[in-house]
């Protein structure tokens, strides 16, 4: 009968002994990703603008293109205001052409967050070349007002407005 009692707390000890969180591995924190991410296109380089939490521990963002090929390193804003900041980088000096940008925020231990993807477009030389002028449909003069009109020809559907340069000079 003591050999069953000392079985019976045998067995009731290695239950407890299994049932013991011995779970030494955590689990990874998640890091924040980017949001509200907008790209600006330009002549020779991109602007990326993005939202942060500054309540989330970002050590560094970083933008990749050409499938990870080209990359660029952000270091976020130091900034006493809580809450959600905006954030940006002008990636410079980056040929002509369209290219898809990964967003990645990283924290202290080197985790990434999930990629967020955005186009944005760069301007060249070969762009510009194929820019036409937007000529003139009518040009009125109001003796009366001292006031000249131009009204333009149909202009192209990508452009963001007409540079006039003129000389004041008779």
């Amino acid at each position: 009968m003591k050999q069953l009692f000392y079985i019976y707390c045998l067995c009731l000890a290695m239950v407890f002994a299994a049932c013991t969180n011995d779970n030494t591995e955590q689990t990874p924190k998640v890091v924040a990703t980017p949001t509200n991410i907008k790209a600006y296109d330009g002549v020779g380089r991109v602007r990326i603008l993005w939202s942060q939490n500054t309540d989330d521990a970002i050590a560094k963002t970083m933008i990749y293109w050409n499938d990870r090929n080209g990359s660029a390193t952000h270091t976020p804003k130091q900034t006493s205001q809580q809450g959600i900041v905006r954030d940006s980088i002008d990636i410079k000096e980056i040929l002509e052409g369209v290219y898809t940008f990964e967003i990645v925020n990283y924290d202290a231990k080197n985790n990434p967050s999930e990629a967020k993807t955005i186009q944005a477009q760069v301007y060249g030389e070969d762009y510009i070349a194929e820019l036409a002028t937007r000529p003139i449909e009518e040009v009125a003069f109001d003796k009366h007002s001292n006031k000249a009109t131009i009204t333009w020809q149909e202009g192209w559907n990508k452009g963001l407005g007409t540079e006039v340069q003129y000389d004041d000079a008779s």
